[in-house]
């Protein structure tokens, strides 16, 4: 990320889009307080959808954490419907604790 800060800059934009890219809030993690994102991925070369998706949180930085995205899980978009009580959303939800 750090050899593109645009990209880095738009992981906190909802609907924002980069090169191959989408990013959107995951809507009932911010319901609850949690600064969970998803990214969308097309293949460069085809620009077919990638069937995964990357969910990821933003750690704000604090007195003795500097802010940092963590990721979170990478899901199979037929696998996963964004319901925070799934298994896997507790999971991330859990792992996201534990970071802030």
């Amino acid at each position: 990320m750090k050899a593109d800060p645009e990209l880095q800059e738009r992981l906190l934009v909802h609907d924002s889009e980069h090169h191959n890219v989408n990013v959107k809030h995951w809507w009932a993690a911010m319901k609850d307080d949690h600064n969970l994102w998803r990214l969308k991925i097309w293949e460069p070369d085809t620009g077919e959808l990638v069937n995964y998706r990357v969910v990821y949180g933003y750690v704000p930085s604090s007195k003795w954490v500097q802010a940092r995205y963590c990721i979170l899980a990478v899901v199979h978009r037929g696998n996963f419907n964004y319901e925070p009580s799934s298994e896997i959303g507790q999971r991330i939800y859990s792992d996201y604790q534990e970071l802030i």
